[in-house]
């Protein structure tokens, strides 16, 4: 089967790109970093880790996709680390009420150096259609 190439842009991403989003929605945590920290790459990227899989149940959940209710086990998670409730709770409040117009996946992410000690974000957006 030949792969359709030429799919119309959904809605949704009219007008701002996905890794500006992203990163709009991860300013909570990389505003916070120190200025080692903002140097490391890895470290970065271990940053948007949760956000990213946080997103990204929040949108499965919400389309009812999600037949492995990710979320619920989240919460299981979180009985054994209690300590990371409030964490992903954060995250979830956060998509829910200020990114919820926002209704596709965040694909695989690439964090880019670029001078400066900066980077740039190129992310896949899925639409979940």
């Amino acid at each position: 089967m030949r792969k359709n190439n030429n799919r119309k842009l959904p809605e949704v991403l009219k007008g701002q790109k996905a890794s500006q989003t992203f990163l709009e929605f991860c300013a909570p945590v990389l505003d916070d970093l120190s200025d080692e920290d903002a140097q490391n790459l890895t470290f970065i990227d271990q940053a948007l880790r949760v956000p990213w899989m946080i997103w990204n149940t929040v949108v499965l959940e919400e389309q009812k996709k999600n037949q492995t209710a990710w979320h619920k086990r989240i919460n299981i998670m979180t009985r054994q680390l209690p300590f990371a409730k409030p964490l992903l709770d954060f995250w979830v409040k956060r998509k829910v009420e200020s990114f919820n117009q926002y209704k596709y996946l965040m694909g695989e992410y690439k964090l880019i150096p670029l001078e400066g000690y900066t980077f740039s974000l190129k992310i896949e957006s899925r639409s979940i259609n």
